[in-house]
């Protein structure tokens, strides 16, 4: 009975040693290759599942660079713009008024600081004189001023030869074969001026350049005569801390944007503003303030009347446009719109005044006759 169990007991151990060791000889090594197969294609997985999320951070960091909700978008770059001008509007009203010199002494001083004013018959020929719109002629002359030195074209504040240096690459690259993209040409500008931009010999120009502007408004404004002394020093502090510096600072960023901006004087006036008159239309083109109230022009019936009827009479373009470039062939943005002054139509001023006139009566015939229910 027991050799018969031991037989049967041998017999399994003999059948299991034979399956064991076909497996091993067969089934193992082909598990094995397909194991290593499996472990192959999770590398390959874990390799494009890294490539993947470098290519969705390259496509956000491109995204945030030329999206419209960037650091630098143009909601910030206007918000900027109109900061400066507000402050160097605010800075020029903070003068004392000019002696009765001022035409003289304005003509003689736009000269040294290089600037040219457009419009010279139009503004002498402005009943109340220069003397009348003082403060916007030097708002323009000292913006105009600031504007030739640190903003006019690309890295204004730079060096003369470095700007020279920067304009031959530029054009080098637009020419190279094969053609670059302009995202590609873009992000290139924009990486190398900023790398221009945080080197010491930029920020070195960038403080003589203010310096130099500092000196010359000085010596541009001690040539006129105030009716009131004030502090040189303080007013020229805040001049350069709330102003200039500030205005070198914008034209350092347009430069350095991937995208590329461009300021309008609108120089073909003789185009847009035949004999120097303003329509209706132009009220929605332009931002336009009243010689005589310096504020935006409140004129009777405006609803009423059409598109070219002539409103008044161009004085002087205070402040310029800036717009977005567009590099696909459509419109450019406007990112802010130019400040003009103008001499409102004679007549309007009157029909403004009549009416003006006509309510007062009425009011007056209302509070003289009755007054606590008695007449007065």
């Amino acid at each position: 009975m027991f050799q018969k169990l031991a037989w049967k007991l041998w017999h399994i151990i003999c059948r299991v040693s034979v399956i064991t060791c076909h497996f091993f000889r067969h089934t193992y090594p082909q598990l094995q290759d397909e194991l290593a197969g499996e472990k192959w294609k999770v590398k390959e997985l874990k390799q494009r599942i890294l490539q993947l999320e470098r290519d969705h951070q390259d496509c956000q960091a491109r995204v945030l660079k030329f999206s419209p909700t960037s650091e630098c978008s143009d909601v910030r770059l206007h918000h900027e713009f109109v900061g400066i001008r507000e402050n160097l509007s605010n800075w020029v009203e903070g003068l004392p008024d000019i002696r009765n010199s001022f035409e003289k002494d304005f003509w003689d001083s736009l000269g040294y600081l290089r600037v040219a004013l457009p419009y010279k018959r139009s503004l002498e020929a402005y009943p109340k004189g220069l003397a009348g719109v003082q403060s916007e002629l030097l708002m323009f002359s000292i913006f105009r001023f600031i504007w030739l030195l640190s903003l006019n074209g690309v890295l204004g504040s730079a060096p003369k030869d470095d700007r020279k240096l920067f304009q031959e690459l530029h054009h080098a690259m637009l020419s190279m074969e094969p053609k670059k993209d302009l995202e590609s040409m873009h992000a290139w500008r924009s990486d190398t001026f900023k790398a221009y931009t945080s080197c010491e010999r930029y920020q070195r120009s960038v403080h003589r350049v203010c310096s130099s502007m500092f000196d010359e408004l000085r010596v541009f404004l001690e040539r006129f005569e105030f009716e009131q002394k004030f502090n040189w020093d303080n007013k020229f502090a805040g001049l350069e801390a709330e102003i200039l510096r500030p205005a070198a600072d914008f034209g350092t960023k347009l430069s350095c944007l991937p995208n590329r901006y461009r300021w309008e004087w609108y120089e073909d006036s003789d185009t847009r503003f035949p004999h120097r008159l303003v329509r209706k239309f132009h009220l929605g083109v332009y931002t336009v303030q009243d010689s005589q109230t310096h504020n935006k022009p409140l004129i009777p019936n405006l609803d009423s009347l059409g598109d070219k009827v002539v409103i008044g009479r161009l004085l002087v373009i205070i402040y310029p446009a800036l717009f977005h470039c567009d590099e696909t062939g459509g419109d450019d943005i406007l990112i802010e719109k130019a400040l003009i002054l103008i001499h409102v139509r004679g007549e309007l001023l009157v029909e403004k005044q009549a009416k003006v006139k006509t309510q007062e009566e009425k009011t007056l015939h209302v509070e003289g006759h009755f007054v606590d229910g008695t007449e007065n």
